[in-house]
């Protein structure tokens, strides 16, 4: 193929013993030695290339598997997520199988048998897609593009094997990371990331299990596609604190501190959409059902723990206009200008401003300090500083007292904490107002539907 650098090596010889897989494994290490990188290709039955580089319980174990090359060649699979990596830099393996003695007699039948291998090659003979990708992610990160980072669709779904997967993002962040030490790998996943978060792979992630879900859940008793209501998680704070705190526990705390913590995006129902409480797609509800009976101020409760809440909080564009909409592709709709929802875009900009104004919403500690049924409280606080969440998700007003001490106000003393927003069913108000704390405990009247701020700071003497 023209301009390919890739070359193909053969060893064979019908006869045992001859030093096939001695001489083979020798010259992949003097390549890899002078610069070029390599992969093994072991079609032996008796496994004795892969031997050359791993234990025997490691060999029969990926031979005893279906991520090898006898079954790739039996399925006419892409063998470029059969690859394995050596102890040694830039030497990779496709491990054999015992089965191999049998390959022949399978593709006896088969019309251009001998060309399957090098159709399974393909990927990586001809487009040397590896290390094309990985030339991809170093171009971007570095001048003259500078972008801040990667998001990666699906991450933990690429390659065949988990293996490759790991192996594979250990690659891509070492080519980011050289490239722009800065540059931010946020991977897009469900389930425990654990795996992934070693500080060798991924920064963070989109964060549906520790934000997304639960916030849902708790507000609107919506499943994140709106396709199920459950009315047993519907203001269910015991179920929300548990949910946070288990799959928080997953992440590391400068993976916390970046994860990317959305209401919407281009996969799922527009949260103000879930504010109906209605299951639905637009396939079968119509669109303008995705419209009927929301509930702004549920949105507004929602975007102060997504501006308060640990991470990074994300907007999908439209979230601040009142965009609607069922799931994907509804969820698209175009902005609306001219004809944005004023209030709901003023509650956006003073929850930005207070998010960037006040530190310790970025690198604070945090802490549940209150909650029943539709009802929460929770503290982000220092040693000097502390700003008080409370959210009433009833459609009755009531009172309530609140500890407010375990987050480190003073229990010793009267404080002054200043009310620095509070939204409601009637709207917002964004006009300062002084709330006392006694004994460590305040006494607020919460109006329906409604989240409060309160913050308070240590005197430095």
């Amino acid at each position: 193929m023209a301009g390919c650098k890739t070359k193909t090596i053969c060893f064979t010889n019908n006869k045992g013993g001859s030093g096939k897989s001695t001489t083979c494994a020798n010259l992949a290490f003097e390549l890899t030695s002078a610069g070029k990188k390599v992969l093994l290709i072991d079609g032996d039955m008796q496994l004795n290339l892969s031997l050359s580089f791993f234990d025997e319980e490691r060999v029969l174990e990926m031979a005893e598997c279906e991520e090898n090359l006898y079954y790739a060649i039996k399925n006419k699979r892409d063998l470029s997520g059969y690859i394995v990596h050596t102890p040694y830099e830039n030497l990779d393996l496709i491990p054999s199988s015992t089965l191999m003695s049998q390959i022949e007699y399978e593709l006896f039948t088969m019309i251009q048998r001998e060309y399957v291998l090098k159709k399974c090659l393909r990927s990586i003979y001809e487009k040397e897609l590896y290390d094309y990708v990985l030339n991809i992610a170093r171009k971007w990160v570095s001048e003259p593009y500078c972008v801040d980072g990667w998001r990666l669709d699906v991450a933990a779904d690429l390659g065949h094997s988990n293996e490759f997967n790991h192996q594979f993002w250990k690659d891509f962040r070492k080519a980011v990371k050289e490239a722009n030490p800065n540059a931010l790998i946020l991977a897009e996943h469900y389930g425990n990331p654990e795996g992934w978060l070693q500080g060798d792979e991924w920064d963070s992630v989109m964060n549906y299990d520790a934000f997304m879900e639960p916030v849902t859940w708790f507000l609107t008793g919506m499943e994140k596609h709106s396709d199920e209501y459950r009315e047993d998680l519907y203001g269910n704070s015991e179920a929300f604190i548990g949910a946070m705190k288990t799959h928080m526990r997953s992440l590391h705390m400068s993976a916390l501190h970046v994860a990317m913590n959305e209401l919407s995006n281009h996969d799922h129902s527009r949260f103000l959409t879930r504010t109906n409480r209605r299951v639905g797609r637009v396939s079968y509800a119509g669109a303008e059902a995705a419209s009927e009976n929301i509930n702004t101020a549920i949105m507004r409760e929602a975007i102060a723990i997504q501006m308060t809440w640990p991470g990074a909080p994300t907007v999908y564009y439209g979230d601040e206009a009142g965009v609607c909409g069922f799931t994907d592709p509804d969820n698209r709709r175009t902005y609306p200008w001219g004809h944005e929802d004023k209030e709901l875009l003023s509650f956006y900009k003073k929850m930005i401003a207070i998010h960037k104004k006040y530190r310790i919403l970025r690198t604070g500690s945090l802490k549940f300090l209150w909650n029943d049924y539709q009802g929460l409280c929770y503290g982000r606080f220092s040693h000097i500083e502390q700003m008080i969440v409370v959210l009433n998700n009833r459609d009755e007003g009531r009172e309530v007292t609140i500890k407010v001490w375990p987050a480190g106000i003073t229990r010793m003393e009267e404080v002054s904490m200043t009310r620095l927003i509070r939204s409601s069913q009637d709207g917002y108000n964004d006009r300062p107002k002084e709330i006392r704390a006694r004994a460590g405990m305040v006494n607020l009247y919460l109006p329906p539907r409604s989240v409060t701020l309160l913050y308070h700071k240590d005197k430095i003497s």
